[in-house]
């Protein structure tokens, strides 16, 4: 190692460090602690809304900035467990991140009646993932509800979307890729009639 290199290294980890020591603690700034508190008389989850005021005070954005985005992550949950009912804990972050990228309220809905008891955190996953490379979100929906119909694995689904990102990456147009991606997987599965004849709650 360089002596140039090292003095970078200890530079860095020096302004790391104090860059740590100026963010203030989410959870003791009072127009935030009034946001923490409706959630948890609510019954949601307090940790997710401090990391997303951790990384706006990290992105040294404005005390409104941060409490309009604790706020609005907060109503997305409550949206998201209303519409997964009954939605476990990571289903309802993995719907509140699908709503953020304006998935409707109504596709989660039919989601979880495609999965029925089956936990669809990884298939609102890929719907987000797909969604957020440039998919219609019409499109993402469909086929994803259509592969939880199909019982596909949660690996397959997950092998689709990191080839759908490829496949964008490599200059494919979005629909084109989850089309050619999607009918790969759905050649592998049972046909319709008959995916009602594999086990349930298949990962």
């Amino acid at each position: 190692m360089s002596t140039r290199f090292l003095a970078v290294l200890i530079l860095t980890v020096a302004a790391t460090a104090a860059a740590q020591q100026t963010v203030p603690d989410p959870r003791k700034v009072p127009e935030l602690q009034s946001e923490f508190a409706r959630a948890e008389k609510m019954g949601l989850p307090v940790e997710p809304l401090v990391a997303v005021a951790r990384k706006g005070y990290w992105q040294d954005a404005s005390d409104k900035q941060i409490r309009d985005a604790v706020r609005g992550y907060a109503r997305r949950m409550e949206k998201a467990r209303a519409a997964l009912q009954p939605a476990r804990p990571a289903e309802m972050l993995a719907g509140a991140d699908a709503l953020n990228v304006g998935v409707p309220e109504r596709v989660l809905k039919n989601l979880r009646a495609a999965a029925r008891t089956r936990s669809i955190e990884v298939p609102l996953g890929v719907l987000t993932e797909l969604v957020s490379r440039g998919v219609p979100i019409a499109n993402a929906a469909e086929r994803v509800e259509t592969l939880l119909r199909r019982e596909a694995l949660d690996a397959q689904m997950l092998a689709l979307g990191n080839d759908v990102i490829g496949d964008v990456a490599a200059g494919v147009a979005p629909t084109v890729a989850l089309d050619i991606r999607s009918q790969s997987v759905l050649s592998l599965l049972p046909a319709p009639g008959q995916a009602a004849l594999v086990a349930p709650n298949r990962r």
